[in-house]
């Protein structure tokens, strides 16, 4: 099944043991059902999809968040790393909600 985010589709929900996830790169998002829709947890550009995911440090912060379950959904598999930062950014300042297990990018100057 694949959703589509922001105009890039998306494959999943794939389970939480990271079976089936590519080992390229990538971007992917966790989600929980939440209130009847889906809210996304954190949004994360990798080198590697299942290796990132497996080691990711916001794993407990998943855990703490969810509502209703939990899934993993993949996608723009292959792409530069150059334009994957740029899309993960955009796609988690364009939220209109703040994602509980992301990192904020700041600048510093």
């Amino acid at each position: 099944m694949s959703i589509i985010l922001d105009r890039i589709s998306f494959e999943g929900p794939l389970e939480m043991d990271g079976k089936g996830l590519p080992t390229s790169s990538g971007v992917y998002f966790i989600s929980t059902e939440s209130a009847g829709g889906m809210r996304i947890l954190g949004i994360y550009c990798a080198d590697d999809i299942l290796y990132s995911f497996q080691s990711n440090e916001k794993r407990d912060c998943w855990t703490k968040h969810r509502d209703d379950g939990l899934g993993v959904y993949y996608g723009m598999i292959g792409t530069p790393k150059k334009e994957l930062e740029t899309v993960c950014r955009k796609m988690i300042n364009d939220r209109f909600y703040a994602l509980p297990c992301v990192t904020p990018v700041s600048d510093d100057f």
